[in-house]
């Protein structure tokens, strides 16, 4: 049950961090991420070194 609950609010903070870097599309968000990862680590100030 928990992990359950884990996963929903995981999906649901990711969800919102593609609304709020602009994307309407899931998928558009998804391609980004997986080209920009270390990108979302510079925004959310965390070092990725």
């Amino acid at each position: 049950k928990q992990a359950a609950a884990n996963f929903s609010l995981l999906v649901t903070l990711v969800m919102n961090l593609y609304r709020s870097l602009g994307f309407i599309s899931i998928t558009e968000g998804q391609d980004w991420l997986g080209n920009n990862w270390e990108k979302l680590l510079t925004i959310e100030g965390i070092n990725s070194s």
